[in-house]
């Protein structure tokens, strides 16, 4: 509206040309934008340059689901390690989550995840993740909430106010994977509908605001800065991401010399473009966005000559008309969870008898002894012996099974690492640890919480362990003078729950924080080696001390070759490495992970939920698991006190 008032009242077009070179109305200035942005896009089919996007764009895009809706979550690493890193520190003022649905962003849902950084003297509103959808149903919210579960594992036990509107989904999504979170509604929302409901009573205007004034003030000291006196507290913040969602990125240089372009990606990562031919540094192996935007840049046309599938189109067009976007900032007919009433006779039990089966009983006694079974007689030397348990057995208590695995690629099973461990253990005696793998932690359903029955013993310095991280993985630990640093040939940067427990047992000494070194070792080329290298991990530390800071490569050929040899011989020697040179690039990085113990019985925090000192309303930053605090019984909602809390109230 703003761009067809400016050319309509433009100065200098005389009368008889106003008609020509004015807009005629303002549908022709939306026309011309839309045209104009078509022209400028990367393609027409959206959920291929999504797919696209995901492969370039490395760690933004967290998962695409296309079928049966499109569901997709974006979130920086690095803002999801920063926000992990603020919940852990005591702040005066509390971190808080806001999460809104908008709905005129295109034809779909984006619903931003947003946080405030209360360590900044203004606390902005910072984005923690974004998620796509085409449905508001609560799945949809449940995938976004999984995602930010798995990244941040210690936001399951923290009492952070989450902010929402008054949606049903949204509320059942956050108190499924966050059941310790306070879920408070928009302050707009919450008082709208309780002026509606005192319109339905017969309130009249003077009373209603009264008693909505009032009402409003009853949860403002629930949690000290965190609610506004004028303004209350909403998810505007949520919905101010809106308009930052799109920028323009002036990333393009012309670099005359090379007869190239320089486009600047993600991460300021800088790729270099040619035009003829076309060809660019990204791994696309079609024309990728880089190139598109050099063409962009200098004005070329797009060839479009390529007819590709439109997967968008199709999904919409099979679309019912039901399923359609309406038009108005409403939700689509049938975007909404059915509430489900179960039948009366399923709620009553039934009150129907069983009767046991009885074994009939015989005056008469059976005696079998009497009775022979007809045989065939036969010479006993034509009488073949039965396979006896050792034929299958290969070393130690490993089968010729346990072989076959090794030699044909499969995943390794805790009977050959413990053999492993054991010759090590022998070889080596001043090396502490190296326990058996099956002590790690088990998730118990029923009550919520890991369970572990013969937990890991505490060892001192040095010392290794081979772990299962609970995701079908194997690891290695090294405690070198002190230091704790996990050698992982598949690393995420970040440790599972199950490995955050065995670590506590193995290295924890009471410590609230326990900090963990995760150096980039060699990675694995597939799915089924992290066994080969956990054990060659292992093995290099008890010859030279390796602690995955040096330089070392392994030749994967030969790996698992190497350990049936070492196996056999019952002794085992370092596993083939290929050379390398030693340069400065060559230098490991390292990344450090904390597991937070705030509980006084050593043990982490994530092992089960915890319950946080609602004294000095709600501040005090004493926390216990449930079980160290004697509620496992009670509601997660219902309020505790630590002892000298407890003594006060």
């Amino acid at each position: 509206m703003t761009v067809y008032r400016k050319m309509v009242c433009k100065d200098g077009v005389e009368g008889s040309h106003h008609g020509v070179l004015n807009p005629r109305n303002l549908r022709q200035i939306k026309n011309h934008q839309a045209k104009t942005k078509a022209e400028k896009s990367l393609g027409k089919d959206d959920i291929y340059i999504l797919i696209q996007l995901a492969y370039h764009v490395e760690g933004f895009v967290g998962e695409i689901t296309v079928y049966p809706d499109l569901v997709t979550v974006f979130a920086l690493p690095e803002l999801i390690h920063t926000f992990q890193e603020l919940i852990q520190n005591n702040t005066t003022s509390p971190v808080c989550l806001v999460y809104d649905t908008t709905f005129n962003l295109g034809d779909f849902y984006v619903s931003p995840l947003v946080f405030r950084h209360v360590l900044f003297e203004e606390s902005p509103w910072i984005p923690l993740a974004f998620l796509i959808h085409d449905r508001k149903l609560q799945k949809c919210h449940n995938r976004l909430f999984e995602f930010i579960a798995d990244k941040i594992p210690v936001l399951k036990c923290k009492n952070i106010p989450f902010i929402t509107d008054r949606e049903p989904a949204l509320t059942k999504a956050v108190l499924l994977y966050f059941p310790n979170m306070t879920v408070l509604h928009c302050w707009n929302h919450i008082r709208r509908d309780f002026k509606e409901e005192l319109r339905k009573q017969g309130a009249e205007s003077s009373e209603m605001t009264v008693e909505t004034d009032v009402t409003m003030k009853w949860i403002i000291d629930k949690f000290l800065n965190l609610y506004d006196p004028y303004s209350g507290i909403t998810n505007n913040p949520s919905e101010s991401i809106n308009s930052v969602l799109k920028r323009d990125n002036d990333g393009v240089t012309h670099v005359p010399g090379c007869q190239a372009f320089v486009v600047k990606g993600n991460n300021d990562k800088n790729y270099c473009v040619s035009l003829n031919p076309e060809s660019c540094q990204c791994p696309s192996s079609s024309t990728c966005y880089h190139i598109l935007a050099v063409k962009t840049f200098i004005g070329l046309p797009i060839d479009e000559t390529k007819r590709e599938v439109n997967l968008r189109t199709l999904s919409k067009r099979s679309l019912k008309r039901s399923d359609k976007k309406s038009g108005r900032k409403k939700p689509r007919a049938n975007d909404l969870d059915p509430d489900i009433v179960p039948a009366p006779d399923s709620i009553i039990k039934l009150g129907t008898s069983t009767t046991a089966p009885k074994t009939p009983k015989s005056k008469k006694k059976l005696r079998f002894q009497d009775k022979e079974l007809p045989a065939k007689k036969r010479k006993l030397q034509y009488i073949e012996e039965p396979d006896s348990p050792d034929r299958d057995r290969w070393v130690g208590t490993l089968k010729n099974e346990h072989k076959q695995k090794i030699l044909e690629n499969k995943d390794l099973c805790s009977d050959i690492m413990q053999t492993v461990q054991n010759i090590l253990r022998q070889q080596f005696p001043d090396i502490n640890g190296m326990q058996p793998t099956t002590n790690a932690p088990v998730w118990n359903e029923n009550e919520n919480r890991w369970r572990n029955e013969i937990p890991l013993s505490q060892v001192t310095t040095p010392a290794a362990q081979i772990h299962h991280t609970g995701r079908h993985h194997w690891v290695t630990s090294i405690n070198l003078n002190g230091q704790i640093n996990i050698l992982d040939s598949q690393s995420k940067g970040t440790l599972t729950p199950s490995l955050e427990i065995q670590l506590t047992s193995l290295y924890g000494n009471a410590c609230a924080f326990f900090p963990v070194r995760i150096p980039q070792i060699q990675q694995q080329n597939n799915n089924h080696d992290c066994g080969v290298y956990a054990i060659a991990n292992l093995t290099q530390f008890c010859f030279g001390g390796y602690d995955g800071t040096q330089e070392i490569q392994y030749n994967d050929r030969y790996m698992r070759d190497h350990l049936i040899y070492c196996l056999e011989r019952q002794q085992f020697v370092p596993f083939p490495r290929v050379q390398t040179k030693a340069t400065k690039k060559n230098r490991k990085k390292s990344r450090t992970a904390t597991i937070a113990c705030d509980c006084l019985c050593g043990k982490p925090n994530s092992i089960e939920a915890m319950v946080g000192c609602d004294g000095l309303h709600g501040t005090c930053t004493s926390w216990r698991h449930k079980s160290c605090a004697n509620i496992s019984t009670l509601h997660s909602h219902e309020d505790w006190y630590c002892t000298p809390h407890r003594e006060k109230v």
